[in-house]
């Protein structure tokens, strides 16, 4: 009987940590307004469809993490010539509103549901936008002066009480994106 009890005990922890991997969903996206309503309060975060649909400029990529507890989220990354970059980048700091520094847990002083309101990741200058219900639903927007790039990032992460590092926030939701 002790046999029995182990052998099912040992199945169920393999099932359980199993689940607890992180494996992610990464598709490219063409429907973007289907992509947008994946992902809760997005629209808020995110250029408009009518900017969006059918301009060339885009690229869109949606990702679901299927580890317990897991999150979906939407990445949006726009290409432009350097003139076209400078306009937006005044574009964003007059539409957006970003935090100006790291968000506390409710219930405690030792977590953050965001640790970091500005930070760095390959060359891309990340910004927290300041609209959202952290660390549960939220927005950010990443810029490369050198590429001419703009990435616009949307979580639903509703089981995340906090986030201990954003670069591994990163990782673990927007894999491909972090390669």
């Amino acid at each position: 009987m002790k046999k029995v009890f182990k052998s099912a005990l040992a199945v169920l922890l393999v099932i359980i940590l199993g689940g607890c991997t992180t494996t992610v969903d990464q598709k490219d996206t063409i429907d973007y307004k289907s992509a947008l309503e994946s992902v809760l309060f997005s629209e808020e975060y995110m250029p408009s469809v009518n900017e969006v649909e059918g301009n060339d400029n885009y690229t869109l990529k949606t990702y679901k993490n299927k580890r317990l507890f897991g999150g979906t989220g939407i990445t949006l990354t726009e290409q432009l010539s350097a003139e076209e970059y400078e306009k937006k980048l005044d574009e964003i700091n007059n539409t957006y509103s970003f935090l100006e520094e790291p968000q506390l847990t409710d219930y405690d002083e030792e977590h953050y549901t965001i640790p970091q309101a500005e930070f760095e990741i390959k060359g891309y200058k990340f910004r927290v936008l300041s609209d959202g219900t952290y660390p549960k639903y939220f927005g950010m927007i990443a810029v490369s002066d050198e590429e001419h790039r703009i990435i616009y990032f949307a979580c639903d992460c509703q089981d995340l009480d906090y986030i201990e590092d954003m670069e591994d926030f990163i990782k673990e939701n927007y894999p491909r994106w972090y390669k």
